[in-house]
């Protein structure tokens, strides 16, 4: 049987809290997007002039993987629930695309058989996070307080230059398409 990444994706929780200050979610969002997916190097180990793509995938999966079991655990305001859980199902797929990335150089024909018949739901998951971001910056937009906050946080999510003049030079969507390039490049 093929694996089922959409029944893993739709088991994931994450708690949501009504009327919570959208602020706390976007510092812990901040360090989350921080931490896995710029101070990791995730996206050195996924580039495409990387050394032995097998090695690299296991490293980014397993980068993926915490930050999957961390993105869990964020309390999350319910205005950005479909955003937040959108995210998760795209994290459960990239993790998913790269284990595969371990088996390649054992079985080439399992692994391109496997991607081809996930990759209709992979590919819906990576719009499905996309429409969900626009969504997320449209409420930003119209929530009030500090701008450097929205501004760095919006910048994280779509890779754009914060006003503290940080780059977060990776967002899940790329990482996404990333990962099922490197799996496939090397089935």
């Amino acid at each position: 049987d093929p694996p089922n990444w959409e029944a893993e994706a739709n088991s994931k929780t994450f708690q949501v809290v009504k009327g919570e200050d959208s602020s706390k979610y976007f510092r812990s969002m901040g360090i989350f997007l921080e931490k896995y997916f710029t101070e990791s190097g995730i996206s050195d180990l996924l580039s495409v002039n990387a050394n032995s793509p097998a090695e690299n995938s296991a490293r980014a999966e397993e980068i993926l993987s915490r930050a999957l079991s961390e993105a869990e655990k964020i309390q999350v305001p319910d205005k950005f629930s479909g955003f937040h859980g959108s995210l998760i199902k795209l994290l459960v797929y990239e993790k998913n695309a790269l284990a595969l990335g371990k088996e390649v150089e054992t079985d080439p024909l399992k692994t391109a058989l496997v991607l081809q018949s996930q990759e209709q739901n992979y590919n819906a998951a990576i719009e499905e996070y996309g429409n969900q971001l626009q969504k997320a910056q449209l409420l930003i937009t119209k929530t009030r307080g500090d701008e450097n906050r929205l501004i760095s946080f919006i910048g994280g999510l779509v890779g754009l230059k914060t006003a503290r003049a940080q780059w977060i030079v990776a967002d899940p969507g790329v990482i996404a398409i990333l990962s099922a390039k490197t799996v496939q490049d090397t089935a």
